[in-house]
């Protein structure tokens, strides 16, 4: 019942026997059709009795419609003989695993249909764009069998003698072409193309191509090649934001960022964004190259000044929406957890494709030197109690350094960076970071990231998942710094909670050992009984 409208229209009928049919003959029931129709008008409602505010009982027409089907046998496959293939000098193996059916198994018109498509596919990677099979079928009289005869005509196979582009007035045609599998004079690879298609979508510097739209392929059947002609339309590459604010909590601020992923149109991904202010300063500036002397090794690096103002009773208010410094400042500001941190560094990175594939191999390494200014007694103790890094000097809040290496692996096959509808991808890193690349801080911080997209229950939804498993743990008896642990919350990752709202578990001691001393600063003994003997030993 799901296959008719629930609007009659007679014009419709005829389509709707025709869906019948093929649901029959999906499920092997080649010979099923269905039969004349036969439809009743009825007059509906129009009683007295009617609820107000209420559709009920409205006068009206109804139809019903009775459909009669002939199912037939169910087929299954007797043999498949093919006619023209010369592509493939053993047609037979490869035509029921194109199909996914063998004999004996079950005749399906949406196997074929499918099977047919994967065939045009196939001989499209070899060239024949103009490959056409035509199928014909065979009930055995009086079984439950069927022949399928498949006649093949392969047509030409076709080359590439020239790729032109249209509608690219900023992005350079080699910054398109490098991302183009194919090159003029190959063989014109259906599947390669396609793939094409989707490399530059992953771009983002143009609307999203349609592999059926996107490009003008004329055919010369005399010298049996075709000349490609890719429609693009560029979009806007550069992005300049300027920000700025005064609050009575906050401070005030004002930032600029400048961002473009089309540098000079040679695909050179460029940012540069500030914030000043009381409360953070922040300055970064990043440089990414995608072919690196016009081979396929993108190099890439950033350079970061950052520093942070941290007042509690100011932090509390951000969060909670209402202006409690007052109260937190009544509690004594030795006792509250205010300090400022600074950090600098950079970091640089590389990675290269394993073959002409979506994965790739990265490393990349960072540097960061940062500090902690106390500005209250109660800070003061809280990191000289943590001890966080365990370095050695009068100050364990000052010359902490970061050097890391972080090799990675990636494939990703999303189609679109900003408006992705189908694809997925996969990132494994480890950070390894440590006194032999001279540094301080002993650390390593393993990272999984997955993401999948695929079409959704209607024209234009897509669903999305995304799954970010992260573990960082300290060696060599240091732990891991604080700022360097996760914490959860926001838009950008579990949306419900504030920014930084989610903390890690972290271990609170609620015992420990004590050393009691005199007031000289010597060990206190005390006397005990060991095998009936009297001793001393510390407490």
């Amino acid at each position: 019942e799901n296959l008719f409208s629930k609007a009659f229209d007679s014009t419709k009928l005829e389509e709707d026997k025709e869906r019948v049919r093929n649901h029959y003959q999906e499920r092997g029931y080649f010979t099923a059709r269905a039969l004349d129709h036969t439809v009743t008008i009825r007059d509906v409602g129009g009683g007295k009795f009617r609820v107000p505010l209420f559709y009920m009982n409205r006068p009206g027409k109804r139809a019903d419609i009775t459909v009669p089907v002939e199912e037939g046998r169910q087929y299954r496959l007797n043999k498949i003989n093919v006619v023209g293939m010369k592509l493939f000098r053993s047609p037979e193996p490869l035509i029921q695993q194109v199909f996914a059916m063998n004999e004996g198994d079950i005749f399906s018109t949406a196997k074929l249909r499918k099977g047919l498509e994967n065939l045009r596919k196939l001989y499209g990677e070899f060239g024949y764009i103009d490959f056409v099979p035509e199928p014909s079928f065979d009930p055995q009289p009086n079984s439950d069998k069927i022949d399928m005869t498949l006649n093949v005509d392969e047509g030409k196979q076709f080359f590439v003698r020239r790729i032109d582009f249209s509608g690219n007035t900023t992005t350079r045609d080699k910054v398109i072409r490098r991302e183009i599998l194919l090159d003029e004079g190959d063989m014109f690879n259906t599947r390669l193309w396609e793939v094409s298609i989707l490399r530059l979508n992953q771009l983002g510097y143009f609307e999203v191509l349609k592999e059926n739209e996107a490009a003008d392929i004329k055919r010369d059947t005399k010298t049996n090649t075709v000349d490609i002609t890719l429609k693009v339309k560029e979009r806007g590459k550069n992005q300049v934001q300027l920000n700025g604010g005064v609050s009575g909590i906050a401070g005030s601020f004002v930032g600029f960022a400048y961002s473009t992923n089309n540098f000079l149109g040679l695909g050179e991904t460029l940012s540069l964004s500030t914030q000043l202010g009381d409360r953070t300063r922040d300055v970064t500036f990043g440089f990414t190259e995608p072919y690196f002397l016009d081979r396929p090794i993108q190099l890439g690096f950033t350079v970061y000044m950052q520093r942070f103002n941290f007042d509690q009773g100011r932090e509390v208010s951000l969060l909670s929406g209402r202006n409690l410094i007052p109260i937190y400042e009544s509690l004594g500001r030795d006792n509250l957890l205010n300090y400022v941190s600074n950090g600098r560094g950079f970091t640089v990175f590389a990675s290269y494709p394993l073959k002409r594939s979506f994965a790739r191999l990265g490393i990349s390494y960072g540097f960061d030197k940062s500090k902690y200014t106390t500005l209250t007694t109660a800070a003061q103790q809280y990191f000289s109690f943590s001890n966080f890094q365990d370095l050695a000097g009068p100050n364990a809040l000052t010359g902490i350094t970061t050097s890391r290496i972080v090799p990675s692996y990636s494939y990703n096959t999303v189609d679109h960076p900003i408006t992705p509808s189908r694809g997925r991808s996969l990132y494994i890193s480890t950070s390894f970071a440590g006194s032999f690349l001279g540094g301080n801080v002993n650390m390593i911080e393993p990272t999984i990231d997955a993401k999948y997209f695929r079409a959704g229950f209607k024209k234009g939804h897509v669903i999305g998942m995304h799954a970010l498993g992260r573990f960082v743990t300290g060696y060599g008896g240091k732990v891991a710094p604080p700022f360097n642990r996760f914490y959860m919350g926001g838009e950008q990752d579990v949306r419900g909670f504030e920014i930084w709202g989610i903390s890690p578990i972290v271990f609170i001691p609620s015992e420990a050992d004590v050393n009691v001393i005199n007031d000289d600063g010597s060990a206190r003994l005390q006397k005990v009984i060991v095998n009936g003997r009297e001793e001393f030993a510390p407490v």
